[in-house]
């Protein structure tokens, strides 16, 4: 879980319509907060730091990168909800992630190794080859940007960075952290998506080995070894070592593309065969008896039962080609079909005199209709199997299903028919935000959800979250208190949590909320931090602060 710090004086509270409720961090692009839309969802929103777009007279134009920005596939990416460039303080709203970033893991836990260090590798791939498909460029992919959610890594920030670009630009800065910077872009070039498969091979040699293979400090020399050194990939070893020397490759042109890339670690080679590779289609075809009008002699290949292959002899012509010959056959003696053959399952005729008809012999047509009728028999049979099998290849790419995992509820990709040995399901990429707990739900669909029930897709998560029993913050005996189910006919009503926070103390609009029961939430720990906010909020009131305007009279 992300730990979550408290706002300062100069936060701020509300942005468009999304409420701020702590701050998660601070870079060089601007502050991150998380933030709650209407409907209870969780978000993250980036506020850019003063004048990095103020510059800009087109801002509309920015805001076209960022609808671009929000086509990206979601998975394993933080989706861009929302923005607005527009105001005093521009913003960026993009999905929520909890979870720390792949550098706070690897500081935390040491280098990723083994399937660990695979499955990452895939996930951040496959964010590169949506992103790149999309057509934007990272232009800033580093550790800090991989988040380690609950259903896998999610890369973030895509599309800010051509935000701000212009501004850092014009004043000779880079865009980018030094440390993951591709040689073009650290020489100030234009950079494109093969500067993001540089950094995604300095990403993962950071994963591998708990260190960036050009080093960290100081900077002009991070940027010489960049441009110039090979990188440092210690004692890291096999395939991967090779695949991150191909992205780390100082020529763009050379490094492989991320789809590439992805086909390579999925199991593919991903590699173009050389180009003056030779084609197995120029190989001469066999010529049997004799050479064609025009064809120079071929020369002979002899080949006995017993030997490993055939052997080649090139004529003078240099047109090798090949003589087959076939040692001639005794031929098979008549059998006379009167005569018993010894196979009793073998049923023979008896020799008609020449001058009557054969009546009773079964022809050739008999024996062509059996067949006939036993391949429409195979071919109906073929015709059902593979019926059946597409429709289970169909439920299995395209299946979704509800159900729940260590707690919570899940929504899969696949099906739930079972084979041996081999997982018809996953995770989808989207997944209730917030997250929503078994123990929240109705007992009916409880039940419901632990059995699994399939549906048509996301948007079942949805009509899912509408039965949720919600958490509502409202006033007993004059002061805040958390009531479980409160006004749901299919919930069970209790009370969740006391408080010392007399209503009566709360701003004016916090007070109001409360009494009418306008603040519920979905999942206990919602409406917990809301409930530390309207301490913050009482408290900011009774010292007088300036930024809460509808305090109470004292």
């Amino acid at each position: 879980m992300q730990p979550v710090g408290p706002l300062g004086e100069r936060d701020p509270r509300r942005l468009g319509g999304f409420e701020i409720l702590g701050r998660l961090g601070a870079g060089g692009q601007g502050v991150v907060y998380q933030g709650r839309a209407g409907d209870g969802t969780l978000v993250a929103v980036k506020v850019l730091h003063d004048g990095l777009v103020s510059g800009r007279e087109d801002r509309g134009a920015l805001a076209k990168e960022l609808e671009v920005a929000r086509r990206v596939a979601p998975f394993c990416t933080a989706q861009i909800i929302a923005a607005d460039l527009g105001g005093d303080r521009p913003y960026v709203v993009s999905e929520y992630v909890d979870g720390p970033s792949l550098q706070q893991v690897v500081r935390s836990d040491g280098p990723r190794t083994g399937n660990a260090l695979h499955r990452l590798s895939v996930a951040t791939a496959t964010a590169l080859v949506a992103i790149h498909e999309a057509g934007i460029v990272h232009r800033d992919f580093k550790p800090a940007n991989v988040l380690i959610g609950a259903d896998g890594p999610r890369v973030i920030d895509f599309g800010i960075a051509r935000i701000i670009e212009a501004s850092t630009t014009v004043s000779g800065g880079l865009i980018g952290t030094p440390a993951y910077m591709s040689p073009e872009q650290a020489a100030g070039r234009r950079v494109g998506p093969p500067s993001d498969v540089f950094a995604w091979g300095s990403v993962m040699a950071f994963a591998a080995l708990g260190r960036p293979p050009f080093g960290t400090s100081p900077l002009p020399a991070v940027i010489a070894r960049i441009s110039h050194a090979d990188p440092d990939l210690g004692g890291l070893q096999g395939p991967m070592r090779e695949l991150i020397l191909s992205c780390l490759d100082k020529d763009p042109a050379r490094r492989p593309t991320a789809h590439a890339l992805l086909m390579r670690l999925v199991g593919a080679s991903g590699r173009p065969a050389p180009e003056n590779a030779p084609s197995r289609s120029t190989a001469p075809r066999p010529v049997l008896g004799g050479a064609a009008p025009g064809v120079p002699a071929p020369a002979s290949v002899s080949w006995q039962p017993g030997e490993e292959g055939p052997s080649t002899a090139t004529p003078a012509s240099g047109m090798p080609s090949v003589e087959m010959t076939q040692a001639p056959q005794p031929a098979a003696p008549e059998q006379d079909l009167s005569e018993p053959t010894g196979d009793p399952d073998h049923v023979r005729y008896p020799t008609m005199p020449p001058d009557r008809l054969v009546a009773g012999r079964p022809g050739r047509g008999s024996g062509m209709r059996r067949w006939t009728w036993l391949a429409v028999a195979a071919g109906i049979v073929v015709v059902s199997i593979v019926t059946a099998g597409s429709l289970f290849v169909y439920n299995v790419r395209n299946g979704y299903y509800i159900g729940a995992e260590d707690g919570r509820v899940v929504l899969y990709r696949g099906t739930t028919q079972k084979v041996p040995g081999i997982s018809m399901s996953r995770k989808a990429d989207q997944q209730p935000n917030p997250p929503i707990l078994l123990a929240d739900l109705p007992q009916d669909l409880r039940t419901q959800v632990r059995d699994t029930y399939t549906v048509d897709g996301p948007s079942a998560l949805k009509a899912l979250k509408d039965r949720v029993c919600r958490y509502i913050l409202t006033e007993e005996s004059g002061k805040v208190v958390v009531v479980k189910g409160r006004g749901q006919d299919s919930c069970e009503q209790k009370k969740i949590a006391d408080s010392d926070i007399p209503v009566s103390e709360l701003p004016a609009s916090d007070a109001a909320a409360v009494t009418k029961g306008g603040l519920a939430f979905i999942g206990q720990q919602s409406a917990e931090a809301k409930l530390t906010e309207l301490k913050a909020h009482r408290d900011a009131c009774k010292a007088n602060d300036p930024s809460i305007k509808d305090c109470p009279a004292s």
